[in-house]
């Protein structure tokens, strides 16, 4: 008779902690396929130890709070022009959201793209194509406060003083003038250096172009990868 009992009282705790709590162990997933809802009621606890990635439009109503890390870098639609695709990997811009603060992020592979022996001429495909990575607007990217350009890999080829300029025409194609209204004025790079510009006042609807800082080569790329972080926030509502 005990052993039954207990075999009740065994059934009954475990049915109890699946409705009342729902443990999953490190490395398992919560999978919920498009247009499904979770919905947690008041009062209800979520904790989270790990590392918690969420892709695509994520909505949280209420307080979150957080110690571990949260990765929402959404990939937008292509933002760049063809005449800035290369040989290597195409340009992909992400933009992620965090208390109303923007950060845009734009990869960049400079293999096939091609500088000219002009100071803050466009780098860009020598066929020709609009060579933009990005049209600022501070409704998407919120107000720029500071802008990144880390170098990845070393550039190679063409110059390896790369710039990053902002400019109102967003048909400047490679050797175009880009101008100097740096977001970057980055120098010569190498792999693993930042190069940062924290007085920005961009103009909301310009253009970013890389463009060559000393105009010392003509050459296509063999190599050279960015990232070029823009860092704002939105307009105080």
């Amino acid at each position: 008779m005990a052993g039954i009992w207990n075999m009740g009282l065994h059934t009954v705790n475990a049915l109890w902690k699946m409705i009342n709590k729902t443990e999953y162990k490190s490395g398992s997933e919560l999978e919920m396929q498009s247009g499904s809802v979770l919905d947690i009621q008041s009062g209800t606890t979520v904790s989270n130890a790990g590392t918690g990635t969420h892709s695509g439009a994520n909505t949280f109503t209420g307080a979150v709070t957080t110690t571990s890390t949260v990765t929402n870098d959404v990939l937008q639609a292509a933002t760049h022009g063809a005449g800035v695709i290369g040989t290597g990997v195409a340009p992909k811009t992400y933009i992620r959201t965090v208390n109303s603060e923007i950060v845009t992020t734009i990869k960049v592979d400079l293999q096939g793209l091609a500088s000219v022996a002009t100071a803050n001429d466009v780098i860009g495909l020598s066929a020709g194509g609009n060579a933009y990575l990005l049209q600022y607007v501070v409704a998407t990217h919120g107000v720029i406060y500071k802008m990144e350009l880390i170098c990845l890999e070393t550039p190679a080829g063409g110059d390896n003083d790369v710039n990053v300029v902002m400019n109102s025409s967003g048909t400047l194609a490679y050797d175009g003038a880009g101008g100097t209204t740096y977001g970057v004025n980055g120098g010569d790079a190498v792999a693993g250096q930042t190069v940062q510009n924290l007085v920005q006042g961009l103009t909301t609807t310009h253009y970013v172009y890389l463009t060559a800082g000393t105009g010392d080569t003509a050459a296509a790329y063999t190599a050279g990868m960015f990232l070029i972080k823009l860092y704002g926030h939105a307009v105080l509502a």
